[in-house]
């Protein structure tokens, strides 16, 4: 019985030896806009030495995680955010080597969080593809303006740096294109898993407004509003131009308008 005892005192003091040799640094990830907390237990922190997974931990709500260390080991080891592809960090590996700290700990185990991206298009009704300069709002559901941004080339827009949460996406107001009714505006969420509500939504325009002057020595002129893809002019023309039809020339299937008299038309793309 005595022999039992000892060996288990010897056991205890040996797993308090090994014990010994790991200690618990803390880390941070920290967000780019301070008074904005998302949660972000969602975040993974893995520990990799010699190129192998040693350790892996959540983070707490607020970004905090405790990550254990072997001491007695002096090779460099990295710690590695695991995330979503879409969310953005200011880098997702550290690099410690032990050698150039006097303790681990003093290590600055740190990460920014910059948020996720919202990639989507603007669409033509009749077209795959969109304007450049086209104006959109992020906004939070209670109307709250978060971000804005244009389209580029083909209808493309991007909001950078969105937080977790739920959004909605819409046309802001502008002079220059007409907007569907039906996908003025929707809502979308980010979560931890996907961008892919936010960027599988179009906002689709039906038409531009086209807009000019005609000088007084140019009475006379005839303006010609007609589409390369559709060429049906119920579906081109104001309401104004509509009643003025019946009543004008077609030339090579296009209505011909008096520019005296439409001084404003939609071209549907």
């Amino acid at each position: 019985m005595a022999n039992i005892s000892l060996l288990g005192a010897l056991l205890f003091c040996f797993v308090q030896i090994v014990k010994s040799d790991y200690i618990l640094c803390s880390g941070y990830v920290n967000t780019l806009e301070s008074n904005v907390r998302p949660d972000l237990s969602k975040i993974k922190i893995a520990m990799y030495r010699d190129g192998i997974l040693k350790e892996t931990t959540m983070c707490n709500p607020d970004g905090s995680f405790v990550i254990s260390v072997d001491e007695s080991q002096n090779t460099p080891f990295s710690i590695e955010v695991k995330a979503p592809t879409d969310a953005t960090f200011d880098t997702l590996v550290q690099v410690i080597d032990p050698k150039e700290n006097i303790t681990l700990c003093d290590a600055k185990i740190n990460f920014l969080f910059q948020g996720f991206t919202i990639s989507a298009q603007v669409v033509g009704r009749f077209s795959n593809i969109g304007p450049v300069g086209f104006p959109l709002e992020l906004t939070l559901p209670d109307g709250k303006l978060m971000k804005t941004a244009r389209t580029e080339k083909d209808g493309h827009y991007k909001f950078t740096n969105v937080y977790p949460g739920n959004y909605i996406i819409k046309a802001a107001s502008t002079t220059d294109f007409l907007v569907d009714k039906d996908s003025q505006s929707f809502t979308c969420k980010i979560d931890w898993t996907s961008t892919d509500e936010c960027a599988s939504n179009v906002i689709i325009i039906s038409g531009y407004f086209i807009k000019g002057n005609i000088t007084k020595h140019l009475v006379g002129v005839v303006l010609a509003v007609y589409s390369k893809t559709k060429k049906t002019a119920d579906e081109l023309i104001t309401k104004k131009a509509k009643e003025l039809a019946g009543k004008l020339p077609k030339i090579n299937d296009f209505y011909l308008f008096d520019a005296r008299e439409i001084t404003e038309a939609v071209i549907c793309v």
